[in-house]
């Protein structure tokens, strides 16, 4: 198959998207072994897992390149989806410990669990019956997705938009100059995911709105990931100007 500009954009972009996140999220997982704080496994293998929507298509140009075709549709969900759930209740465990609730944990994970056991039967149901109720395969390495997965997707971005809000609110009442820094930059990495995602996941793409919105999601694993282990010397002259 012939690759044009839009389609190879489009792979080389994803790849970027998926390998920062791993990256990043992976570092902060290191960092749980060296610090022992349960908060940084938890958020490094959720901020991961956050971006398994861009894995799938990564993995279908890559292909494209060795084999000249893509991902199966059932296989394209289940690199792209089948993990979402797990990011959503990991991330929530975190926030917890984050903000001291830890009493909401068992009930949040038993409810959350519950989802994960709800959502992998639905969608599996219907990826092996009638997938087309959940995505249409497009342009070899992409997909559209459907109500259902949209429904899903707004569920995830309201939990991240509230949580995230919670969070830097919380951060923002205290005196420590150095927490406040730190939740600005974790704020602006959700804000920069949700804005990124949406835009990605919404909207028809082409090259310059590819490059941009995609853009958004590098810069937000970046941010986030200075949330919690922010360079000295950049942490010195932010609390220096403030």
């Amino acid at each position: 198959m012939e690759l044009d500009i839009l389609l190879i954009t489009n792979g080389l972009t994803c790849l970027i998207i998926s390998a920062v996140s791993i990256i990043t999220g992976s570092k902060l997982v290191l960092k749980y072994f060296q610090n022992k704080e349960r908060v940084l496994l938890l958020v490094g293998i959720a901020w991961i897992l956050m971006y398994e929507g861009w894995w799938a298509p990564s993995i279908s140009f890559i292909l494209l390149l060795i084999t000249n075709q893509g991902l199966s549709i059932e296989l394209f969900f289940l690199v792209a989806l089948s993990l979402g759930p797990v990011s959503i209740t990991l991330w929530m465990i975190a926030f917890t410990d984050l903000m001291d609730k830890k009493k909401l944990q068992k009930p949040l994970i038993i409810i959350f669990v519950i989802q994960i056991i709800f959502f992998e039967a639905f969608f599996l149901y219907y990826l092996f019956t009638e997938p087309s109720m959940l995505l249409d395969i497009v342009g070899i390495i992409d997909a559209k997705y459907k109500l259902l997965i949209f429904l899903f997707y707004i569920e995830v971005i309201c939990l991240l938009i509230i949580t995230s809000t919670i969070f830097a609110w919380k951060s923002f009442k205290l005196d420590n100059h150095a927490i406040r820094l730190k939740a600005k930059f974790i704020l602006i990495g959700f804000i920069l995911f949700i804005i990124g995602a949406s835009l990605d996941f919404f909207l028809e793409l082409d090259i310059l709105t590819m490059l941009l919105y995609r853009g958004l999601l590098v810069i937000s694993s970046f941010t986030f990931y200075f949330g919690f282990f922010l360079p000295k010397s950049l942490k010195n002259l932010l609390l220096k100007e403030n």
